[in-house]
């Protein structure tokens, strides 16, 4: 580098300037709403590929697209081109000569755009906008051994001609990503839980400063997004009680949840899997929802609408085709 298949959480995508980052990702029509979206492997030739099923929440119209292949490939979907719309993309690692690639696809003119970057090994869940030009940067999260020295690695694409990298240490081995905007700057910042606790560290891309924020079980799923719309992404711990799935919400103001969580989604058959929080009712706030699917049925997204509680429905997806969640 220059210096099986279920995929139920992605990143926090910024596609526009202030709180989009932390609250909007998968809109791939750009009209500030996230688009539910599933993914499928499917046999073609001697090859299994991936096809994309992204209902546009502008025109209502399904749209499908063949891109990658299963189930080696991770989606990685983010505005990549800066045209305020989700680009379809993957990247793919690569065992036999150790390096991997980004596959995009551009949006803004349809244009196909591959990129050397990262290791077999890496972390590729990181992508972000992490120079504040409103274009998702290539990077990835190079893991060690346990205790050892961690490093996000980007490639920023603001006046950055020669495709320089930057390296940021931060986090030991075995930590947990969490990304996102947590200062309202603009751009991404580096945060990780330590291995076996429910402690955050924070390094602010504005000052440099860090912050160590307790919240949650060692345990406990994440779920980073903008609950109260200020533009700062805010910490989400998330856990199964008994059958219910608790939501547990810090917002960086100071407010949240507390120890009163949402309980959204439940366990048992047909199965429910917490999804990756997202705007999809464009109020600028992130929603919880969950991705119901099994016995046979038809995927359903069962979403939280943050602007006034209800729930937001919607049916897309098989089980017997595998069908699984962005």
């Amino acid at each position: 580098m220059k210096t099986t298949l279920i995929f139920f959480f992605m990143l926090a995508l910024l596609s526009s300037p202030l709180a989009t980052f932390a609250a909007r990702p998968l809109d791939f029509d750009g009209d500030g709403k996230s688009d539910f979206a599933v993914i499928r492997n499917r046999t073609s030739g001697s090859n299994t590929v991936i096809d994309w099923y992204i209902a546009q929440s502008s025109t209502n119209i399904l749209r499908h697209a063949q891109w990658g292949l299963g189930p080696a490939d991770i989606p990685l979907p983010a505005d990549y081109d800066g045209d305020n719309k989700t680009d379809i993309a993957v990247w793919r690692s690569s065992s036999t000569i150790g390096q991997s690639y980004f596959y995009i696809l551009n949006s803004s003119n349809a244009t196909v755009r591959v990129e050397q970057f990262g290791l077999e090994f890496d972390e590729s869940r990181v992508v972000g906008d992490y120079d504040g030009d409103n274009k998702a940067d290539l990077a990835v999260y190079r893991q060690s051994g346990f205790g050892q020295q961690t490093y996000f690695i980007y490639r920023g694409s603001l006046n950055n001609p020669n495709g320089n990298l930057t390296y940021v240490p931060w986090g030991t081995g075995s930590s947990t990503i969490y990304p996102g905007d947590f200062d309202g700057d603009g751009k991404y910042d580096f945060c990780v839980r330590q291995p076996g606790t429910g402690r955050f560290a924070l390094l602010r891309s504005s000052d440099g400063g860090v912050e160590w924020i307790n919240w949650g079980l060692p345990n406990d799923g994440l779920n980073p997004g903008d609950y109260d719309g200020d533009g700062k992404t805010d910490f989400c711990a998330r856990r199964t009680n008994g059958t219910a799935v608790e939501w547990y919400i810090l917002e960086r103001d100071g407010g949240g949840t507390g120890a009163a969580p949402i309980r959204w989604g439940r366990t048992g058959v047909p199965i429910q899997f917490p999804i990756r929080s997202g705007d999809y009712d464009g109020d600028g706030l992130s929603d919880i929802g969950v991705y119901q699917i099994g016995d046979g049925q038809p995927g359903v997204f069962f979403i939280r609408r943050s602007s006034d509680g209800s729930v937001l429905a919607y049916q897309l997806g098989t089980s017997d085709a595998g069908d699984a969640p962005l």
